[in-house]
C-alpha cells in the first residue's frame, strides 16, 4: 500500500493507493484532517486506456482524454418480499366460505327474484318470495340472515355474480336504504373491473357491533359452468335439471304434474353436450331419446314449483360450495396461499407467482428519464407487406410468443447508462446490447423495417431520423 500526498485545486488531500492486482488500483481520498471523501477505482485496459471508476460513474481514458462514461444504477425490483414468514406461519385453509344463489323469472325480458339461498358447510338457508311479489324484501330476509356473528367475515361465493346477481342484490339495498338509512353499509365497499362489481362487502350493526361478510365472484376464478365443475371437481352433489322457462309471475304456487318435456329439452341437451362430445354430432331422434330417457325419470305427479325450486337452489348452492372448498384447499396444499384473498384468476396466478416464485429480480423503473427513454424503444408489433403477391407459399401462425419470450433471460436490477463521447463508432456498433438512440440514415438498398413514430402513428420510412431502439 502507497501511501502520499499532494495538492489538488488548492486543496490537501491524502490518497491512500493500493494495488490490487498488476492492473487495478484501489484509491481512498481524504482531506487533510483525515475525512473520508470518495473512492476512486482505476483499471487498465491496454497499453493506451484506462477506466475510473468514481462512485456509480465510469470514465474510460485514453491519451486524448475520456471518450466514453458509464453511469450505473440499481433498480429497486417490483414486490419487495416482506411474506416469507407469513407464509410459513399459514397452517390451515381458509374455511370462512360460504354460497350464494338467486333463481329469477321473466317478464318482457326483464328479471325478477323469487327465490333466493346461502349455504355454509352444514347449515343451508333457502327463501322463497312471499305473496306480495317483493323481490327486494325477499333479498333483504336472506342478507339478515347472512349478517348475524356466526358468518361474520365470511367469504360468500357467487357463480356470476358481475354479470347476474349483484344487479338484484344492489336494487334491494338502495331500496331499503331509502326506508331504513344506514342500515347496511355497502356503497364504499364496491370492487369494480372494468365497469362490473366484481365483490361487494356489506355490513350492518347489530346492538353496537358490526358484522359483515363479502360477496364474490367464483366464475371469476373457476371460468367454467357450474355443471363442469362439478365433473371436474367429482364433487358428491351434482346439478339437476330444472325447467327454468316454465317459471312465471302467475305460476310461482303451481303445484301439479311436472311441466312437459319442452320445458326441460334445452336443459337436459345443454347437460349431456357438456359431458358427451358426441351428442352435438347425433341425430335428433337419437338426441330426443335420450332426453325423453333422462325427462321420464322424473317424477310425474304432485310436483310443486316452490318445492322443486328450493331443491334445485339447495343442491346449486351445495355443488357450488363443494367446488369452492376443493378448489381453495388445493391451492393451499400446493402454493400455502389463501384462494379467498383473489378475485380473479389473474389475481390469484399473480400472487402465487409473487409469493412462491418470484426471486426479485424484476425490476422497477423510478427514474422517469431512464423510464420514458425505454418506453420510446417499444412499437409493438408491426407487419409490412412489400410484396403482396406470391405462388405456392407456406402460411405459418405463430402461437404463444409471450411465453416463449418468458422463457428467455429477462432484464435485471442492474443498469449501465452508456455515453459515447468520443468512441470509435465500429467499436459500438461491433458491441451493441441495450437500449440506444439513433441517428438513422438510410441507403438506397434499404427496405423500411425500423419504425418511427409521428403524430399519425408508426411508419418504416426511408432517409433520415432517429429515436430509441433496442439493439436486438
Amino acid at each position: 500500500m502507497n501511501f502520499y500526498q499532494r495538492k489538488l485545486d488548492n486543496l490537501n488531500h491524502i490518497f491512500v493507493v493500493e494495488n490490487l492486482d498488476s492492473s487495478t488500483q484501489s484509491i481512498n481520498v481524504f482531506d487533510i484532517s483525515g475525512m473520508w471523501i470518495q473512492h476512486i477505482m482505476d483499471k487498465d485496459i491496454d497499453s493506451n486506456s484506462f477506466s475510473r471508476q468514481i462512485g456509480n460513474v465510469c470514465f474510460y481514458i485514453n491519451r486524448n482524454g475520456i471518450y466514453k462514461k458509464d453511469i450505473y444504477t440499481k433498480f429497486p425490483h417490483i414486490y419487495p418480499n416482506k411474506i416469507s414468514g407469513l407464509l410459513n406461519r399459514l397452517t390451515q385453509p381458509n374455511n370462512k366460505i360460504g354460497t350464494l344463489d338467486i333463481e329469477t323469472y321473466n317478464i318482457d325480458k326483464v328479471a325478477y327474484s323469487y327465490a333466493i339461498g346461502f349455504y355454509v358447510k352444514g347449515d343451508l338457508q333457502c327463501f322463497y318470495i312471499d305473496e306480495n311479489k317483493n323481490s327486494d324484501n325477499l333479498i333483504i330476509r336472506c342478507l339478515d340472515g347472512m349478517l348475524v356473528e356466526k358468518y361474520n367475515g365470511y367469504t360468500f361465493y357467487v357463480h356470476n355474480l358481475h354479470k347476474f346477481d349483484v344487479y338484484f342484490i344492489i336494487h334491494a339495498l338502495i331500496k331499503v336504504d331509502s326506508v331504513y338509512p344506514n342500515k347496511y353499509q355497502f356503497k364504499d365497499n364496491i370492487v369494480y373491473r372494468d365497469g362490473d362489481i366484481i365483490s361487494i362487502k356489506i355490513s350492518t350493526k347489530i346492538n353496537g357491533k358490526t358484522y359483515s361478510i363479502k360477496l364474490v365472484d367464483s366464475l371469476l376464478l373457476l371460468q367454467s359452468s357450474l355443471d363442469k365443475l362439478c365433473k371436474t371437481f367429482n364433487t358428491n352433489v351434482k346439478k339437476t335439471y330444472f325447467p327454468y322457462t316454465f317459471v312465471n309471475k302467475h305460476n310461482l304456487w303451481y303445484s301439479g304434474n311436472k311441466p312437459d318435456i319442452e320445458y326441460y329439452k334445452d336443459v337436459i341437451s345443454k347437460s349431456i353436450e357438456d359431458e358427451n362430445e358426441d351428442f352435438e354430432n347425433m341425430d335428433e331422434c337419437e338426441k330426443m331419446s335420450i332426453i325423453t330417457d333422462i325427462y321420464d325419470k322424473i317424477p310425474k305427479e304432485n310436483w310443486s314449483l316452490k318445492d322443486e325450486t328450493l331443491s334445485y337452489l339447495g343442491n346449486d348452492l351445495i355443488s357450488l360450495h363443494n367446488v369452492m372448498e376443493k378448489f381453495i384447499t388445493s391451492i393451499f396444499i400446493n402454493y400455502h396461499i389463501h384462494a379467498t384473498k383473489s378475485l380473479t384468476i389473474s389475481s390469484l396466478s399473480m400472487d402465487i407467482y409473487l409469493k412462491r416464485f418470484y426471486d426479485n429480480n424484476i425490476p422497477l423503473i423510478k427514474q422517469k428519464s431512464i423510464y420514458n427513454n425505454i418506453k420510446q424503444s417499444y412499437y409493438g408489433g408491426i407487419t409490412e407487406v412489400y410484396k403482396p403477391y406470391g405462388k405456392n407459399l407456406l402460411y405459418y401462425d405463430v402461437n404463444s410468443l409471450y411465453p416463449y419470450a418468458a422463457l428467455n433471460n429477462m432484464p435485471g436490477l442492474n443498469c449501465v447508462y452508456t455515453d459515447n463521447i468520443n468512441s470509435n463508432i465500429g467499436d459500438i456498433i461491433n458491441n451493441l446490447f441495450g437500449f440506444y438512440y439513433c441517428k438513422i440514415k438510410t441507403n438506397n438498398g434499404y427496405l423500411g423495417l425500423l419504425p418511427h413514430r409521428t403524430n399519425n402513428g408508426l411508419i418504416q420510412p426511408l432517409g433520415e431520423f432517429e429515436g430509441w431502439y433496442f439493439s436486438e
